[in-house]
C-alpha cells in the first residue's frame, strides 16, 4: 500500500543535487519544503542534514555532506557515499527556476500523500464504536486546513502565541556566537535565551574604535550611519532566570577582548543613571569635549528604578536622553557654568528586569522611541545547577583571541580613518528586503506593538553586520543574514510575550492563567469543573465563566462533552 502513495524520486534527487551544486538553492526552497515532504527516508535525512549545515554556515558540497552524515551515524541510512555522489548527475546549474519547480512537485506529491492518509485515518475513526461524529468532523476539518496551507502546520500570528515564552534556537546564532554559547551555557543557571542578546550587545561594543577618531569603526548606511550599538533588556523571573549572570559573562568577554586587542580594557561602565544632566556630564567627562569613540556601557542590574524615575519626571527626562545617545545625536550639558558637549557618543545599553516591571514603561516612552530602540528579550529559568562548573579555560582563551583578532583586523583594515562601510550582496539584499517588507505585519495592526517594533529592522541590520564582521567580511551574505533574521523574529515573539498585557485590565492575567492550565493539560484537556476549582483563588465563578466563554469565542479553546462532563481543550492540541 505504501508503494502506491504518490511520489517522484527522480525529482527529489534533482532537488538535492541542485543544492549540492549551489547551496543558495536552500534559501529559495526552505520556506516551501520540510524534510517530511520527501517520500524517501534517505532523502529526508539528506535534506535535514543540509538544513543543519546551512544553519551552522558550513560549506555544502558532497564530501562535507557525507562527513556530516557519517558523524551523525546516518550515512548508510541516507543511501551511502555512492548514492549521494550521484545526486548531481544531469542536474542543470545556475537557474533557480528548476529547483523551485522541483520543490513544487515534491510539495504536491507530499500533499497528495497527506490527503490519502487523512481519508484513511478518517475511515478508521468512523469505524470505532461510540465515536463522536462532530469531534471527527472538527478534527478532519482542522487537518484539511493544514494540508491547504502548504501541508505545514499554520504558523500562528505573533498576537496568537504571546502566552508562551519564545525560545532562541540554534539557527539564530552565527558560528562564533554559538561557540560562546556552548562554552558559557553549561557554567551558569542563566536562561538559555539570554546568551545571544548579551553576546551581540557586548560584541557590538567591543567592535568600537579606540581613541578620538572613527578609525576601525564599522557601519551600514540606512539613510544614516548605523553602528553596531544595541540597547538590550533581559526580561525574566526575578532571581531565578539569572539575568545579571548572563550580562556579567558577556561583559567579561568584551573586556578581555578589548584588553587583548588594544593592550588595555578601555570600556567605561556606568551602573546607575540618576538624571539626564548627570548622565550627559558623565559622558562628557569620560569621552571628553567634541568627538570621542571610547566604548561606553550603561549596565543596570535592575531597570525598574530608572523607569520609575522617568515616570515621575516630565519633559526632557533620562529616557529621551537615552534615545538621543542611541541615535548618536550630540549630548549637550547646557549649563551656564562648565557647559559640555559630546558630539557623537558611542554608548551601548544592557539592563535586566522582570516582566511585571516593564509595565512601568509609559505609553509616552513607547511612542516617543525608547521602546523601539530597546530590544526586550524574554527568558524562562532553566534547571538549577549544583556548583556550576567553570568555563573550559583553553577553549575560552582561544575564543577571546579569535574575537580580539577580529577587532584588530577592522582597526588595521580602515585606511581612511573614517570607518568601514558594510553592504549586502545581491542574494542577501533580496532576503533582507523581503524580511523588511514583512516586518510591519508582525505588529498585528496593534499600534503599541507597531511603535515597539518600529526599529527592529535596525536590530536585524546590526546583527547581520556583527555576524559579517566576526567572519572578516564587509559584504553581508546569506550566512550572516539568515541568523540575523531568525534572531529578530525571536525578538518579535519576545516583544509580544512581554508587552501583550501592557496596560491591560486585571482580567487579562486571569484569562492567560486559564489558557496556560488548559494548554498544560495536553490533548486530553481538563475538566471544566476541576479547572474552576483550581482558579477559585484568582476569580469567582462569574469571572471564570466569562473568561472561558471569551477563550472559546476566540477559538483558543474548545469545549467538549464526555458523558455528562464538560472538558476544555486547547485548540492547538486538536491539530
Amino acid at each position: 500500500m505504501d508503494r502506491a502513495l504518490p511520489h517522484n524520486l527522480d525529482v527529489e534527487r534533482a532537488l538535492l543535487g541542485s543544492a549540492l551544486l549551489d547551496s543558495r538553492v536552500l534559501a529559495h526552497v526552505r520556506g516551501e519544503l520540510s524534510p517530511d515532504d520527501f517520500y524517501s527516508a534517505g532523502h529526508r535525512l539528506i535534506f535535514l542534514q543540509m538544513l543543519d549545515m546551512e544553519a551552522r554556515s558550513l560549506p555544502l558540497e558532497t564530501v562535507s555532506l557525507c562527513a556530516e552524515l557519517k558523524n551523525a551515524g546516518a550515512l548508510e541510512k541516507a543511501g551511502g557515499i555512492a548514492h549521494i555522489a550521484s545526486l548531481t548527475d544531469g542536474v542543470p546549474v545556475g537557474d533557480f527556476t528548476f529547483a523551485e519547480n522541483y520543490a513544487r512537485i515534491i510539495k504536491r506529491e507530499s500533499k497528495m500523500r497527506a490527503l490519502l492518509n487523512l481519508l484513511q485515518n478518517g475511515q478508521a475513526r468512523v469505524d470505532v464504536r461510540g465515536a463522536d461524529p462532530l469531534e471527527i468532523a472538527a478534527s478532519l476539518k482542522a487537518d484539511l486546513e493544514i494540508i491547504s496551507r502548504n501541508g505545514q502546520q499554520p504558523e500562528p500570528k505573533p498576537s496568537e502565541r504571546h502566552g508562551q515564552c519564545p525560545t532562541i534556537e540554534r539557527k539564530c546564532y552565527a558560528p562564533l556566537a554559538w561557540e560562546y554559547y556552548e562554552l558559557v551555557e553549561p557554567t551558569t543557571e542563566a536562561s538559555r535565551n539570554f546568551h545571544l542578546p548579551a553576546f551581540m550587545t557586548l560584541m557590538g561594543l567591543a567592535l568600537a574604535p579606540s581613541g578620538t577618531s572613527r578609525k576601525g569603526s564599522i557601519y551600514y548606511v540606512d539613510s544614516e550611519r548605523l553602528y553596531p550599538i544595541l540597547y538590550t533588556v533581559l526580561v525574566g523571573t526575578a532571581g531565578a532566570s539569572k539575568k545579571g549572570t548572563a550580562i556579567t559573562k558577556a561583559a567579561r568577554l568584551a573586556r578581555l577582548v578589548r584588553k587583548e586587542a588594544f593592550g588595555a580594557d578601555d570600556i567605561v561602565v556606568q551602573r546607575s543613571v540618576d538624571s539626564a544632566e548627570g548622565f550627559k556630564r558623565k559622558i562628557a567627562e569620560v569621552q571628553g569635549q567634541g568627538v570621542s569613540f571610547r566604548p561606553y556601557l550603561i549596565r543596570l542590574s535592575e531597570l525598574r528604578s530608572m523607569l520609575a524615575k522617568a515616570a515621575r519626571e516630565s519633559g526632557s527626562n533620562i529616557t529621551s536622553t537615552l534615545c538621543e545617545a542611541y541615535d548618536r545625536d550630540p549630548l549637550e550639558v547646557a549649563a551656564t557654568k562648565d557647559p559640555a558637549l559630546t558630539e557623537e557618543p558611542w554608548i551601548s545599553f544592557i539592563a535586566a528586569t522582570s516582566r511585571k516591571y516593564m509595565g512601568l514603561l509609559s505609553d509616552t516612552d513607547i511612542e516617543g522611541g525608547l521602546g523601539s530602540r530597546v530590544g526586550c528579550w524574554a527568558g524562562e529559568p532553566k534547571e538549577r545547577i549544583f556548583k556550576p562548573p567553570g568555563v573550559q579555560q583553553p577553549a575560552y582563551s582561544e575564543l577571546v583571541a579569535k574575537l580580539a583578532k577580529v577587532v584588530q583586523f577592522w582597526h588595521h583594515e580602515d585606511q581612511t580613518g573614517d570607518g568601514i562601510e558594510f553592504a549586502f550582496d545581491r542574494e542577501a539584499h533580496e532576503m533582507a528586503e523581503a524580511f523588511y517588507n514583512d516586518l510591519p505585519a508582525q505588529s498585528g495592526d496593534d499600534e503599541m506593538m507597531g511603535a515597539l517594533m518600529m526599529r527592529f529592522d535596525h536590530v536585524f541590520e546590526k546583527f547581520a553586520m556583527i555576524n559579517a564582521a566576526l567572519d572578516y567580511e564587509r559584504v553581508m551574505k546569506l550566512q550572516h543574514v539568515v541568523p540575523a533574521i531568525k534572531a529578530t523574529e525571536a525578538l518579535v515573539r519576545s516583544t509580544w510575550y512581554i508587552f501583550s498585557e501592557h496596560g491591560a485590565p486585571p482580567w487579562v492575567e486571569t484569562e492567560r492563567l486559564i489558557l496556560k492550565k488548559i494548554r498544560d493539560a495536553g490533548a486530553t484537556g481538563i475538566r471544566r469543573r476541576h479547572l474552576q476549582q483550581l482558579m477559585s483563588r484568582k476569580c469567582d465563578a462569574k469571572q471564570f465563566n466569562e473568561r472561558v466563554r471569551a477563550l472559546i469565542e476566540s477559538d483558543a479553546i474548545v469545549e467538549v462533552m464526555r458523558g455528562k462532563q464538560k472538558w476544555l481543550i486547547a485548540t492547538e492540541w486538536l491539530t
